[in-house]
């Protein structure tokens, strides 16, 4: 067993008011959450609960399965079961369900995002884009240059997430991370050079580096502007149907949409050390 368990120092309910799955599930939660248990933090395995709470490995199991359900930890075969630091994979998955279910089109997505990255791109110029301002021009210059339609979505999405990172609002970095998939969908047209009347990310970038969060909100709207040309007659469309067909067009069907979002996904929750030495996703959250 790794620690403590989940019931150590807490005070004993009234017998009855919980049975002891719920209990179980409820210790464990009321841990991570109060962070006695922090992100990485092994959790007591399967037989020590089931002796602790009186019940059988088969209900442990169903327990820490649910908890995995909601974010919170990860289980990893003949490894155990960590605490997992939040990342917004869960809520964007549930998003995702919701919105393809009510025929979300390529237009709600455009609006969602005029109204999302317009206000993170000026609270990110208000502080320069720390720390993350040589990343985010490494990344424009991929976008803006590159000529692999599937590398410049997935490295569009990181650009914006990054500028998340930058606004230092960790609210605005999970609502983007919700959309994330639908971002990525709307990037995955034919053709991606700027129109004349658009902005490049490099020009956004600029204005975030020169604080003038006036300049990187008009310029991001400038950016959204222009885009609504690559979607011709789609823009009513369902756009989790017009994202598939783009990405046949440019994989040649080798691709999925569950396999872009997982590859973006592992590479947005890819993690770095930070001078403290502890351990951070890109989204700081």
């Amino acid at each position: 067993m790794s620690g403590a368990g989940p019931n150590e120092g807490r005070r004993p309910r009234p017998y009855g008011a919980f049975d002891a799955g719920a209990e179980l599930k409820h210790d464990i939660e009321e841990r991570i959450r109060a962070r006695d248990w922090r992100p990485g933090h092994r959790l007591p395995g399967e037989r020590a609960l089931a002796n602790e709470y009186a019940v059988s490995r088969a209900v442990v199991r169903e327990v820490l399965q649910s908890i995995a359900s909601q974010g919170l930890i990860e289980i990893s075969p003949a490894r155990g079961a960590f605490v997992r630091r939040p990342d917004g994979s869960v809520l964007a998955g549930a998003l995702s369900q919701l919105l393809s279910t009510n025929g979300a089109t390529v237009r709600d997505v455009f609006g969602a995002r005029v109204l999302l990255e317009t206000e993170v791109a000026g609270l990110a110029a208000d502080r320069g884009g720390e720390p993350v301002l040589d990343r985010l021009a490494a990344l424009a210059a991929a976008i803006d240059e590159g000529d692999d339609l599937l590398e410049q979505a997935i490295s569009d999405l990181r650009f914006h997430s990054l500028l998340c990172v930058a606004a230092a609002n960790p609210v605005l970095g999970a609502m983007h991370r919700a959309i994330a998939p639908y971002v990525l969908f709307m990037t995955l047209r034919r053709e991606r050079r700027p129109a004349a009347s658009g902005a490049r990310h490099d020009q956004i970038l600029d204005a975030v580096a020169a604080r003038d969060a006036e300049a990187a909100r008009r310029l991001s709207v400038a950016h959204l502007d222009s885009t609504r040309e690559f979607f011709d007659g789609a823009f009513d469309r369902p756009v989790d149907e017009v994202a598939a067909e783009n990405l046949r067009r440019i994989s040649g069907g080798f691709w999925t949409l569950d396999d872009v979002v997982r590859r973006a996904f592992s590479e947005l929750d890819g993690q770095e050390r930070s001078q403290d030495g502890t351990r951070r996703t890109e989204y700081g959250i």
